[in-house]
C-alpha cells in the first residue's frame, strides 16, 4: 500500500470540497429567476423590477412586470421578512376636489415602486384595467410607464377628467410629496410612448 504524506491528503480534501461547491445548485453563479437587475427600473434605494398584475406583452424589453404588488410575495402574502417603512400616498377625495394623504407600509428596499403600486391598486374604474407599470428616476424626473391590459374595454383617453386626475394626479402627488425621493417632475408614458390625453 502506498502511503501519502498528510499534506497531500489535506490538499486532496480541500480540492474536492472546492469542486463540490462549484457544482452545487446554490453556487454564486446561479440565479433563482429573479430579474431584480432588470434595466430601466429604479428606486431611490437599490432594488429590482416590480409591477402590478401580469404584462401580456411578450416583448423581452417590456417583460418582468408580473411581479408582486406592494408588500407581497409571489403567494400574495405580506412579506414579513422584508424591512418595512411608512410613506404617504395621496389619493383623490370622493368629490374630485383635492388629494388626501394616507400612510402605507412599503418595503424599505423599494419604497417608490411600492407606493406607486399602492396608488394604482386603489384606482377602480369600470372597464379600465392596467396590466403593469415601470418606474424610472433620472435627474429628479420620475417616468411612470403604464401598460394598458389587452382586455381593457377603455383606453386612457376614455377616462373622465376626474378619473384622469385621480390616477395621474394621485401618482404625481405621491411621487413629488415624499421628499426622500427628490422627485421634481413626473412624466407618464404608455409602453414607452408619451401619454397624450
Amino acid at each position: 500500500m502506498v502511503r501519502f504524506p498528510k499534506v497531500f491528503l489535506g490538499f486532496f480534501l480541500v480540492a474536492g470540497l472546492a469542486l463540490a461547491s462549484c457544482d452545487s445548485p446554490g453556487g454564486p453563479d446561479q440565479t433563482d429567476g429573479d430579474d431584480s437587475s432588470a434595466p430601466g427600473i429604479v428606486d431611490p434605494a437599490p432594488s429590482g423590477a416590480d409591477g402590478v398584475g401580469s404584462d401580456e406583452d411578450d416583448d423581452p424589453a417590456t417583460a418582468g412586470d408580473d411581479r408582486p404588488t406592494a408588500g407581497q410575495d409571489n403567494g400574495g402574502a405580506v412579506d414579513s421578512a422584508a424591512e418595512m417603512v411608512t410613506v404617504s400616498i395621496y389619493l383623490m377625495d370622493d368629490d374630485c376636489m383635492s388629494f388626501s394623504p394616507q400612510s402605507v407600509q412599503v418595503r424599505a428596499s423599494s419604497p417608490m415602486r411600492d407606493a406607486v403600486a399602492a396608488v394604482i391598486e386603489r384606482q377602480e374604474f369600470a372597464a379600465f384595467e392596467l396590466s403593469g407599470y415601470r418606474v424610472q428616476l433620472e435627474d429628479a424626473q420620475a417616468t411612470v410607464d403604464l401598460r394598458l391590459s389587452a382586455d381593457s374595454d377603455r383606453q386612457f383617453v376614455s377616462l373622465s377628467s376626474c378619473e384622469q386626475q385621480s390616477l395621474f394626479g394621485s401618482l404625481e402627488e405621491t411621487l413629488t410629496n415624499n421628499p426622500d425621493w427628490q422627485v421634481k417632475q413626473v412624466k407618464f408614458t404608455n409602453r414607452g410612448e408619451d401619454l397624450v390625453l
